[in-house]
């Protein structure tokens, strides 16, 4: 499940905004254990425009028609997000939560690395582990 693509139309930012977004699942969650995403932006704003991992500016960039992204596509990892199963469920039934694609396994491991390099401190270590975990 690890490296899943999905739509969320009414996707609640930490700020407490809303809005649509694509986001990347991280982790393998296993019964009731969290689904741990990370969102995407298409919003360049001073980020770097050459393809991988930029630690400083936490972003990994993914050009387009690189993998499932039809628009260059900056995957931000200062921030993380994580559904209960139950929200998941929720947001699958009432069509707010759509899965899209699937990145390769290599490009979801070149992500969580760039991740775990460039933000880890600001990390819950429950989900690092969760994160880590195959």
């Amino acid at each position: 499940m690890r490296g899943r693509i999905y739509f969320h139309n009414d996707f609640g930012f930490h700020d407490g905004d809303s809005g649509k977004k694509f986001l990347i699942l991280i982790n393998n969650p296993q019964k009731l254990e969290p689904y741990i995403f990370i969102k995407t932006t298409t919003q360049q704003k001073n980020k770097p425009s050459v393809e991988g991992c930029h630690i400083k500016e936490k972003v990994f960039y993914v050009p387009s028609g690189r993998s499932f992204f039809p628009k260059n596509t900056w995957v931000q990892l200062h921030e993380i997000y994580a559904f209960a199963p139950t929200k998941l469920i929720a947001d699958g039934i009432n069509k707010t939560l759509i899965h899209k694609s699937k990145l390769t396994e290599q490009m979801i491991n070149t992500i969580v690395n760039c991740l775990l390099k460039s933000s880890i401190e600001d990390i819950d270590p429950e989900y690092i582990k969760l994160i880590k975990k195959k």
